[in-house]
This record gives C-alpha cells, sequence and structure tokens, in this order.
C-alpha cells in the first residue's frame, strides 16, 4: 500500500492497477472543519474503499485533532487529479487549505 499525506500536496504519483492507496490527511472535525472530497477529475479509475476518522489519543478528549483516512484502490489504467478541501462542509467559502494530488494508473 503506498501511503500519502500533506507532504504530498502538488505531487504527482504513480500507482499500479488493483494497488492500494491511503491518504491520510491531519484534521479536527471539532472544529466544523473537515477535508471534503471535490471531485475535480474523472474518478472511474478507482475505487474508494473506505473513508474514517482517527483520533489522535482518547476519543473521549474533546476538542484532539487526529486524521481523516482514505483507502482507495486503482481499478484501471488512465489519470485523475483527486482534490481536497479543508472547510466547513456547510460553507463553501471558509476553505483553510486545499491537497491536491494527481495520479497516474498504470499496468
Amino acid at each position: 500500500m503506498q501511503q500519502v499525506g500533506l507532504e504530498s500536496n502538488g505531487q504527482m504519483l504513480t500507482l499500479q492497477v488493483q494497488k492500494q492507496l491511503e491518504i491520510l490527511l491531519p484534521s479536527n472535525p471539532t472544529t466544523g472543519y473537515m477535508w471534503v472530497e471535490i471531485h475535480k477529475g474523472d474518478m472511474k479509475f478507482f475505487r474508494l474503499d473506505s473513508s474514517d476518522i482517527i483520533t489522535d489519543g482518547s476519543i473521549e478528549q474533546y476538542g484532539k485533532g487526529g486524521h481523516q483516512r482514505w483507502l482507495i484502490t486503482s481499478i484501471s489504467p488512465g489519470q485523475s487529479d483527486i482534490l481536497f478541501r479543508y472547510q466547513q462542509p456547510w460553507d463553501d467559502t471558509t476553505i483553510d487549505q486545499t491537497f491536491q494530488l494527481t495520479v497516474v494508473v498504470s499496468v
């Protein structure tokens, strides 16, 4: 499994068909901000396997940050951009950060 985080923002990576990609971005949903996926490119080359939030420390600790994680499997050759915006999901004008990754799926 190939793993990427904020350090890969704006980069391009190559992934073979049927390989899994983990995207892990720092997040603190208690602030009202979350990473929201924006479909910028053609997502027919990928399958979203799971999406979850991983907290740092005990779940009972309110205000504690963590990470949002997506597990994606490449399913056919092609190229697409994956774009996330760190924002309040109900307000498109409060974009705090963006994360973009160009993924090339090869045989």
